[in-house]
């Protein structure tokens, strides 16, 4: 009881300090950020001072059950990957739960997703910026999202994490943006074509 207590509500792990952490014997809810270079995503700059308020409210209602602890994404991608998180630093801010004795790997919670951008986006950048201002989650639903995930945990709810399945997932995504794309360029060739056609000749008598 007393070592639980001594844990900070949210702590910083380090590889000095995982130990500490472990031997307490919570599942450990890691948010992982980039501690170097704040994550520039839609709302904003993600920062640990802004994780930090997004994990308070789950942190105080599930003290003594789970501990809470923030650690730099950008060093520990590895680690990252073996909880699901899988595109490195393009994947942050987001949090994993950390099981003790080696349990089963539950799906991670990416807090903010990265904007997808081709080559070609120049043209629609304006239109696409004004739908991600319409799209931006609050922090005080961020906070909700974390505390539903929570308690999906705890209640043995939250799905497993299917490696294979986001492997699938992920090469479909590739090819359906592959054929977008490839479609995209065909319009467009066929447009330029369309333009460069002369206008056709009337037949008839011409009018004097």
């Amino acid at each position: 009881w007393i070592q639980k207590n001594s844990i900070p509500v949210i702590g910083i792990l380090l590889p000095s300090n995982f130990a500490t952490y472990e031997s307490v014997g919570l599942p450990m809810l890691i948010g992982f950020i980039n501690m170097d270079t704040p994550s520039l995503r839609p709302s904003g700059v993600w920062d640990a001072a802004r994780m930090r308020c997004v994990l308070m409210n789950a942190a105080l209602k599930y003290r003594g059950k789970i501990t809470f602890v923030l650690t730099n994404g950008a060093l520990y991608q590895d680690r990252m990957r073996s909880l699901g998180i899988l595109h490195g630093e393009k994947s942050l801010p987001s949090i994993a739960m950390n099981v003790a004795g080696g349990g089963a790997t539950v799906v991670p919670l990416q807090l903010e997703k990265e904007r997808e951008r081709d080559d070609d986006d120049d043209d629609n950048d304006k239109a696409r910026l004004e739908g991600e201002k319409q799209e931006m989650v609050k922090d005080s639903t961020l906070a909700i999202q974390v505390t539903q995930y929570c308690e999906l945990f705890l209640s043995g709810r939250l799905p497993l994490w299917n490696a294979k399945k986001e492997e699938t997932d992920g090469e479909m995504k590739k090819k359906m943006k592959k054929k977008r794309k490839t479609g995209e360029s065909h319009s467009k060739i066929l447009t330029k074509r369309r333009k460069k056609v002369p206008p056709m000749l009337q037949n008839g008598v011409r009018e004097h």
